[in-house]
């Protein structure tokens, strides 16, 4: 249609049905305004104090190495007398558990009478490099648990894993059943089956990596998932290991990160191109990452 006079007729017509008149759309606006200004006045008067997380009042039980062992200062003058483990994730930072006042796990437990522990596995340097999960299960989280045994004379604690934190909670728990009363999970993958001869119902990508699989396993797999494609990912390294994307998580990326993969995952594809590789054949794999605990 492109009859101004038939378009404006039309607008009219529209504005009428739902009652929208020069007055009211002015009015409209000017509430409008009045909101945003409001907002802006609002944010300006948030402090550092306003904006922060995680600050339930907790005092340091436990260290060792980059783990660090919490208590909650109850809220209650008697506290259940079987406490609480709350275990994360590795990458997850445990602030998830305490995000405000309003919004706290941890203060909904205290309030609700419980002795409330939270384990921080910090963020591990070149010594921790080769600890494995046997490492955190039967060693920094027994200590943990055995810790909180002795300080609350419980035989059996509650033991609460929230994401990677609930899969070292289930092998705990089944290598020291004697040690928990009660496992709580959320957020939690469980099935780990990886036997690609006979897989279970559902199994595929998560359960294919989890077959304890060598190097040599892992590029087969590749080469048969991605029917014969071939694949770019994104990962940074450094001057002396570029192959190593550890460094993500030391020094993530700052400013505008998209750009600067759109731009390496450009070029490797064009230099694929160059080598004769159709383009139909070549997959990109931005990654994941980006610095979590940032």
């Amino acid at each position: 249609m492109n009859n101004p006079v038939e378009q404006m007729r039309l607008i009219s017509r529209a504005a009428a049905a739902i009652g929208i008149t020069a007055e009211s759309a002015a009015k409209e606006l000017h509430s409008a305004s009045e909101k945003l200004s409001r907002g802006l006045k609002k944010l300006a008067e948030l402090s550092e104090q306003d904006l922060a997380i995680a600050t339930v009042p907790r005092e340091v039980v436990w260290q060792e190495d980059m783990v660090t062992l919490y208590r909650c200062v109850p809220v209650v003058e008697k506290p259940h007398g079987v406490p609480v483990l709350i275990a994360y994730a590795l990458v997850g930072r445990f602030q998830m558990i305490d995000l405000e006042a309003e919004r706290s796990l941890v203060r909904k437990l205290l309030a609700n009478g419980f002795d409330v522990y939270f384990i921080d596995w910090g963020l591990p340097g070149r010594a921790q490099r080769w600890l494995g999960i046997d490492d955190y299960v039967s060693g920094y989280l027994d200590q943990c648990v055995d810790i909180i045994r002795q300080r609350s004379a419980a035989e059996r604690i509650n033991l609460m894993g929230i994401c990677q934190g609930g899969v070292f909670s289930i092998c705990y728990a089944a290598l020291f059943p004697h040690k928990v009363r009660n496992l709580a999970l959320t957020v939690t993958p469980i099935d780990f089956h990886g036997d690609r001869a006979a897989p279970q119902t559902g199994a595929g990508y998560v359960n294919g990596w989890a077959g304890s699989m060598s190097a040599q396993d892992v590029q087969d797999w590749i080469r048969r998932e991605v029917a014969g494609n071939d694949v770019v990912l994104f990962m940074k390294g450094s001057k002396t290991m570029p192959q190593c994307g550890f460094s993500m998580q030391v020094a993530p990326m700052e400013g505008r990160v998209l750009a600067p993969v759109r731009q390496f995952l450009g070029d490797r594809a064009a230099s694929l191109e160059a080598k004769g590789v159709r383009r139909e054949r070549i997959v990109l794999d931005p990654g994941i990452g980006f610095g979590k605990s940032v």
